[in-house]
């Protein structure tokens, strides 16, 4: 749960908030909170990963989840050595992020993860 919703925390600011089709992130001031990512408590290395092997792909509607081969082809030209869970968990991380930016492209679209306040 903490990788998806570290996935679909970035798709939210990147879908279109308006007319100009500018990305929710420039529209949004930058000191706001909505820019905060979640927190992944030993995931790190796997954000990292899925960084540096590219969110999604593009589509002509818009971003696309990563395909195996893409995974393959990053975890053996990066050298990482990630096992077949780690795999699995960039493939969904890609296809958390294509749902939630095919969603957030409405200004009502709530927030994935919110910073909570503490009194």
């Amino acid at each position: 749960q903490q990788l998806r919703l570290y996935a679909r925390q970035p798709a939210w600011l990147a879908a279109p908030l308006d007319k100009l089709k500018r990305p929710r992130r420039d529209v949004i001031p930058k000191d706001a909170k909505a820019h905060t990512m979640p927190p992944l408590l030993g995931f790190d290395y796997l954000a990292a990963a899925w960084s540096e092997c590219g969110a999604c792909g593009f589509g002509m509607n818009g971003p696309v989840p990563l395909d195996w081969q893409e995974i393959h082809a990053y975890n053996c030209a990066s050298r990482r050595g990630l096992g077949g869970y780690e795999c699995r968990m960039l493939h969904m991380m890609s296809r958390a992020y294509c749902a939630e930016f095919s969603k957030a492209s409405s200004a009502e679209a709530v927030q994935p993860y919110v910073v909570q306040s503490h009194p």
